[in-house]
């Protein structure tokens, strides 16, 4: 199954952004935080485009995301980790 990395800067209108809306949606998703602003979500019938698309509803016009579709990763003391 492909794996997909989600990374974001939430920069918002004010001091401090509001994570709130993507999180639950990340969640809902069954996506995994490996990072204070990664997750990675183990997911099929999509394409990195569409899963962008997708989650842009949930941030602010001027924040920044990135997916990225990676079938072989490695990574060191993460918060969880989707392999376990």
């Amino acid at each position: 199954m492909p794996t997909y990395f989600i990374g974001y800067d939430l920069s918002g209108d004010s001091v401090e952004p509001d994570y709130d809306l993507l999180t639950e949606e990340l969640e809902r998703l069954g996506a995994q935080r490996i990072l204070l602003s990664e997750w990675c979500l183990d997911i099929y019938d999509t394409n990195c485009t569409a899963l962008r698309d997708h989650l842009k509803m949930f941030i602010k016009k001027h924040d920044r995301l990135l997916v990225v579709k990676d079938e072989d990763w490695s990574g060191h003391n993460l918060i969880s980790n989707p392999n376990d």
